[in-house]
């Protein structure tokens, strides 16, 4: 089974390969000197860098099953349906509006990236504008319409407004 990522989250993936790789080598280090001949099960920073090297050694094995199985897909200009690579503007029944880039997986967390695979994403998957559609969140139920589907080719600029916006909450 595939998993679809666009050109840009596959970069992403990437990089939070390395950095990760990056922090197991350090937390190894680190480990090493708090051994250093001493006994080691009576040594709080060798066991905090044995459980620490246990959750990022898991953490690379998941994302290095991700990249095992990435299928990049080329986004299709188009603005009729929601589909990966496409931008989203939803109204939700209580009048707020959001925007949303969608994107296959997502490997960082924004508010503005919106993955297929994320409940939000599967519910939007190939609406139309002026779809209505009911998104089930712990149990309660809200509507939303698809007001606007964004093509490809103009998604880099409401991707740009959206980074600006998130970075003037920060």
């Amino acid at each position: 089974m595939s998993i679809i990522f666009t050109k840009e989250e596959f970069e992403e993936l990437k990089k939070s390969i390395e950095e990760v790789e990056r922090k197991l080598k350090e937390i190894i280090q680190q480990k090493s000197e708090a051994f250093s001949g001493q006994d080691s099960w009576h040594n709080e920073g060798f066991k905090l860098g044995i459980v620490e090297e246990m959750t990022w050694s898991k953490r690379l094995r998941e994302l290095q099953e991700l990249l095992s199985k990435a299928e990049i897909v080329e986004p299709k200009e188009q603005n009729e349906y929601v589909r990966v690579g496409t931008g989203v503007v939803i109204e939700y029944e209580d009048g707020s509006i959001k925007k949303y880039v969608v994107e296959g997986y997502t490997v960082t967390t924004t508010p503005y990236k919106l993955s297929v695979y994320s409940p939000l994403g599967k519910v939007l998957l190939n609406a139309k504008v002026g779809d209505e559609r009911i998104l089930n969140v712990g149990g309660k139920e809200r509507k939303l319409i698809v007001k606007e589907i964004i093509s490809p080719s103009k998604v880099r600029k409401i991707l740009s407004e959206l980074e600006k916006d998130a970075s003037k909450r920060r």
